[in-house]
């Protein structure tokens, strides 16, 4: 069991939505769909960054939050990100700990996706 000590950031979670502007031209856009959520913000060791490379991925935090539907619902590459103050870190890989619907880890990577 998680230790409720250890969420001790407060994040927004948004998905990623395709607008239109003035001119017809499809804009990403984000959009938030949870904001003021408790979560624990991780950076990564040595030996998980080796291990996530050898898997393809790229890896620099893993972000802990109580289990929530509509996080795993829509989780696909760049379709969910979570800020924390002025960082962003997108989401790689969502992970539902033990499939108990109690605790979701996010593989992230620090950094905007595509300038937004």
């Amino acid at each position: 069991m998680l230790a409720a000590g250890k969420l001790n950031r407060l994040v927004t979670i948004q998905s990623r939505s395709t607008t239109q502007d003035n001119h017809g031209q499809e804009i990403d856009s984000w959009v938030d769909v949870a904001v003021d959520v408790w979560a624990g913000i991780r950076p990564v060791g040595g030996n998980e960054q080796l291990r996530a490379m050898s898997l393809g991925n790229k890896l620099s935090h893993v972000v802990t939050v109580r289990y929530r539907a509509e996080f795993s619902k829509s989780i696909e590459l760049g379709a969910l990100r979570i800020l924390y103050g002025t960082r962003i870190f997108n989401i790689t890989v969502a992970r539902n700990l033990d499939e108990a619907n109690k605790i979701m880890l996010f593989d992230c990577v620090e950094g905007s996706l595509s300038g937004q």
